[in-house]
């Protein structure tokens, strides 16, 4: 843990002094959590013994997933930025990810003044080197920025995302997953709201 918190100090350090030399770029580190409210689902695969399994339904089950990301943008206009998002993040019950999201930021008071804002941003999670699909993503919200100085500010967000996966398919009968050979259709979205803090500079 303290290795971590030297890491973030020093590319905090970094991007500060990268941020002050050229004010466009903008750098940020975001943490939080979200909740899916809502959870949808469809399985079809076949049985050991050949029986057919059709699974479908809704859930509200909220499941709370931390989340870390790191965002390096450009100011594109005193009130609006874009930038590219990455991290790590958790999406479901033993499903964490790798997303890597683009985002536009609007500020309609200007980036370096306190306001609200908004955002929007989708892209693609990565769940391991061997899936061979990546999650889709999105995401939109708002919130308010309170700027500390001319280099540094902070945003207070709530945002509503989705998530849609293929995830691997628990038989609960022959308590295993289902083997892909089996398997025709395994889609899942997750729908829920996400609370954040941001540090940009």
């Amino acid at each position: 843990m303290k290795r971590l918190f030297l890491i973030l100090f020093f590319l905090a350090g970094a991007a500060l002094v990268a941020s002050a030399q050229n004010p466009a770029l903008r750098f940020g580190v975001e943490w939080g959590t979200s909740g899916n409210i809502l959870s949808a689902r469809h399985f079809n695969y076949l049985t050991d013994d050949g029986m057919r399994i059709d699974d479908s339904g809704i859930t509200t089950d909220m499941r709370a997933n931390m989340f870390a990301i790191g965002k390096i943008g450009v100011r594109v206009a005193d009130f609006m930025t874009v930038s590219l998002c990455s991290g790590y993040q958790g999406v479901s019950r033993g499903r964490r990810i790798v997303p890597i999201t683009g985002r536009v930021t609007v500020t309609p008071y200007g980036c370096d003044n306190d306001g609200f804002m908004a955002f929007i941003d989708s892209g693609i999670g990565i769940h391991s080197a061997k899936d061979g699909f990546v999650l889709i993503l999105a995401k939109a919200g708002g919130g308010y920025r309170y700027n500390l100085d001319k280099a540094a500010s902070i945003d207070f967000q709530v945002g509503a995302h989705l998530a849609v996966d293929h995830p691997d398919v628990w038989d609960p009968d022959e308590q295993t997953y289902v083997p892909a050979q089996r398997l025709m259709v395994n889609d899942a979205a997750y729908i829920g709201l996400s609370f954040s803090v941001s540090l940009n500079f």
